[in-house]
């Protein structure tokens, strides 16, 4: 741990490592990056960081809510939502009313205040599921399982509502296990590729195994089982390691872009890989 920097600093430093890294990495299916805008054509890269840029200072106050020792687990979710909701009126006004983080503000807001209150407790790196787990545990109930039919319904509700799905709040209820138990270990097993390839096969692992809510918003169920088994089968090609691999990915993001397939939801906790293994090793294993 650098000495000269509080926890609050070095974890917000990694949330925004990990947001910056996401947006960087190409060939990303159907995603914006610096080479491409991918399936969308309301955003570009610089679009995503005017965002991140407006957003990130934000994620320091959950942090440091995060650290409070008396802020109980089950509390920690209501107390860093109104910053929540202030990050996504800074959003819009970076992006002129362009949704490039709502979700991610999210995920990691959840993932980071977590991960600080299981460093301010000294406890294992591995207990910050067991904290999401519990700041989450009502979610489903509260807000798909008990959503009134007549109000205006979040993306999140409606597909719950068609397809039983619970995208990302089933997501964080199970503890992140997208991010915890196939993007982790796969971006740790790689660290000897290249930045670049190291994130897109992560991201490949992600989506292979992630019910992607965000993607769900602009296609459908059977899209998603494809674009899951596209990635499976990139995978098992051997992905950023051989040409037939890479040669499957190029094939996805030209198809995913021209047909609007936008796999964010799986971008979102590739972001969150990055964070977990650039934290944990900046803070759990320096102790």
């Amino acid at each position: 741990m650098n000495e000269n920097l509080t926890a609050a600093q070095i974890i917000n430093q990694s949330v925004l490592k990990a947001m910056l890294y996401e947006i960087s990495c190409f060939p990303s299916p159907g995603l914006v990056s610096p080479i491409s805008s991918g399936a969308h054509t309301d955003m570009d890269f610089y679009t995503f960081i005017d965002s991140t840029v407006s957003i990130n200072p934000y994620f320091e106050n959950m942090i440091q809510i995060g650290l409070e020792k008396d802020v109980a687990d089950e509390d920690l979710l209501d107390k860093i939502r109104p910053i929540g909701i202030l990050m996504e009126k800074e959003m819009f006004e970076a992006t002129h009313n362009v949704n490039t983080h709502k979700g991610m503000i999210f995920l990691m807001g959840i993932v980071a205040s977590a991960v600080a209150k299981t460093y301010t407790l000294h406890s294992d790196f591995y207990t910050a599921q067991d904290v999401i787990k519990t700041m989450t545990a009502h979610l489903i109930e509260k807000e798909l399982m008990h959503s009134s039919k007549t109000k205006n319904l979040t993306y999140g509700e409606k597909i719950y509502k068609k397809y039983g799905i619970t995208g990302i709040r089933g997501e964080v209820a199970k503890g992140v296990p997208s991010a915890f138990r196939y993007g982790l270990p796969y971006y740790r097993e790689h660290h000897y590729l290249s930045k670049n390839d190291r994130l897109v096969g992560t991201l490949l692992s992600i989506m292979a195994n992630c019910d992607d809510s965000t993607l769900l918003h602009r296609a459908d169920v059977d899209t998603l089982k494809r674009v899951q088994k596209d990635a499976a089968e990139a995978l098992r090609l051997g992905a950023v390691e051989t040409r037939a691999g890479m040669d499957k990915i190029k094939a996805m993001d030209r198809d995913y872009s021209v047909r609007g397939i936008s796999p964010g939801g799986s971008a979102d906790l590739l972001s969150v890989v990055v964070f977990l293994e650039d934290v944990q090793r900046k803070l759990f294993d320096s102790r």
